[in-house]
């Protein structure tokens, strides 16, 4: 119900609050339904991966890798 636009939606049309969850809940109650249905379907595997431990033996390598993992967030940020 906060999704962008739904709260678009709301104040377009000056919904009051009680109207709007009205309007709503039919949604919400629908999505809940078939999410419950999904997870009752689906059945509960494990989740098994490997991850192969990488070594970095030189510390200026590891400087490196810092500073773009570091520059990749930061430009991903901004």
């Amino acid at each position: 119900m906060g999704n962008p636009q739904n709260l678009f939606l709301y104040s377009k049309f000056n919904i009051n609050t009680i109207e709007f969850f009205k309007i709503m809940l039919p949604f919400v109650i629908m999505g809940f339904v078939l999410l419950g249905i999904l997870n009752l379907k689906i059945p509960n595997k494990d989740i098994v991966f490997h991850i192969e431990e990488i070594e970095i033996k030189s510390k200026k390598r590891r400087l490196y890798l810092y500073f773009y993992l570091f520059l990749s967030f930061y430009l991903y940020l901004t």
